[in-house]
């Protein structure tokens, strides 16, 4: 149960319960209310459940593959049911448990508090500054359910974003390709930016000593994209004075070797073996976007009047 994804999650609100119905036969249904029935008692026990059955119904109306008007309609209302459960849950169920951390994490803080201890005895404060440590409550630290975070504010867009983007199995939030402006990068320099980033820090993490991390994580980075200008600085560039459409072209510098199969001399194209040169659709589409084998033609019947 530590460390949870979002998949994990999504298990967790869709536990598989096998029922034996008419000659033995093995159903499955996937439902999380039978698990948390009758554990809480009332009004509590009805809050949970109908929180549980409303986040299934936004969850399963939210995965379609097809939406119409009707359903995403239904994931509004739904949504709006779902904040007025979970501030009823806050505020109600919430507010009657006291709920602490767990041993695990109770002994962490203990641990961390005896290494800054020590810490400071090594390094006392300066006297001039007044500062004083603190004294710490002893036994394990409440812990509250924080309804004011960015994921449950994002719930509200999901049926917005559906109609502006199409459905959520259509793209994915790994990797976002913005045009920003970053210290030390050029202006309108493509960056990409997403979920993918974590595993990016994660690499650069594994190569410190642990020890004020962040600032060799900057390092490791900032060391990466330099010579990844140099790189880009060596290779051949075009002619300034060649127009942008040309230097996106699709073709290979002279030294540039990229094998292609053997192919019938009657297709139009060859497909590489090697995916070492490749060019992205949407940015060279979006550089060549004047060029007039681009153009969207609004009546193509009438290419075939004459």
């Amino acid at each position: 149960m530590k460390k949870l994804a979002g998949r994990d999650f999504e298990d967790l609100l869709q536990v598989n319960r096998l029922h034996y119905g008419l000659f033995g036969t093995q159903l499955s249904f996937q439902c999380a209310i039978p698990v948390f029935e009758g554990l809480l008692p009332s009004p509590h026990n009805e809050i949970v459940l109908d929180a549980l059955f409303v986040l299934a119904s936004w969850h399963a109306c939210a995965k379609l593959r097809l939406h119409t008007d009707h359903t995403l309609n239904f994931l509004e209302k739904t949504t709006a049911t779902l904040g007025v459960l979970l501030r009823c849950f806050t505020r109600l169920t919430c507010a009657s448990f006291k709920t602490t951390e767990l041993p695990r994490e109770s002994a962490a803080r203990r641990r961390r508090r005896a290494a800054n201890a020590k810490q400071s005895t090594v390094n006392p404060p300066n006297s001039t500054t007044g500062a004083s440590p603190t004294t710490k409550p002893k036994g394990p630290k409440l812990k509250f359910f924080n309804l004011n975070t960015v994921k449950f504010h994002s719930l509200g867009h999901y049926a917005e974003t559906i109609r502006r983007f199409g459905t959520t199995d259509s793209y994915s939030t790994q990797i976002v390709c913005l045009f920003v402006t970053l210290t030390g990068c050029k202006a309108n320099e493509k960056v990409h930016q997403g979920e993918l980033e974590h595993r990016r820090v994660k690499k650069f993490f594994s190569r410190t000593n642990k020890k004020q991390y962040q600032r060799q994580i900057a390092k490791h980075e900032q060391r990466e994209r330099r010579l990844h200008q140099m790189r880009m600085g060596n290779q051949p560039t075009l002619n300034p004075s060649v127009s942008s459409t040309a230097s996106s072209a699709p073709a290979l510098a002279p030294h540039d070797l990229d094998p292609l199969p053997f192919t019938d001399p009657a297709v139009h194209y060859h497909m590489s073996q090697s995916q070492r040169n490749y060019i992205d659709i949407t940015s060279w589409l979006a550089d060549n976007k004047q060029d007039p084998a681009l153009k969207v033609i609004d009546k193509p019947w009438l290419l075939f009047n004459h």
